[in-house]
């Protein structure tokens, strides 16, 4: 279909192009070679590929370190340094499981900052 209505296009004069989802953008190398698709290893999730950063700049390059911290990465601090509770009331607040981590995320972070790839 997609070659169909690409000779179409070139025998009528318009422009087409596939609509691609993510697996099709990841295995296109001239996005990969522009920086559109980069390859990151998450300090948590793992290696993956993902949207690069925009805007590309040829003096500027950038780099990804990671895709996003764990759900309730950052709730001790938010507490502390805004709601005022103590570690008492954290520690409570864990224990009856009106807050936390992703199970398993405590650790992941073995070496921080990641080396941007060249």
């Amino acid at each position: 279909m997609v070659a169909e209505i690409d000779n179409l296009g070139r025998k009528h004069g318009f422009g087409v192009c596939p609509a691609m989802n993510a697996k099709d953008a990841c295995e296109r190398s001239q996005y990969r070679e522009r920086g559109e698709i980069e390859y990151i290893e998450d300090p948590w999730y793992g290696p993956m590929d993902i949207q690069g950063c925009y805007p590309l700049f040829s003096e500027a390059p950038s780099y990804t370190e990671f895709c996003g911290k764990p759900i309730g990465w950052d709730t001790e601090y938010v507490l502390r340094r805004f709601m005022g509770y103590d570690t008492e009331k954290i520690l409570f607040l864990e224990r009856e499981h009106e807050i936390g981590k992703i199970a398993g995320a405590e650790g992941r972070r073995v070496a921080w900052p990641p080396k941007p790839k060249k």
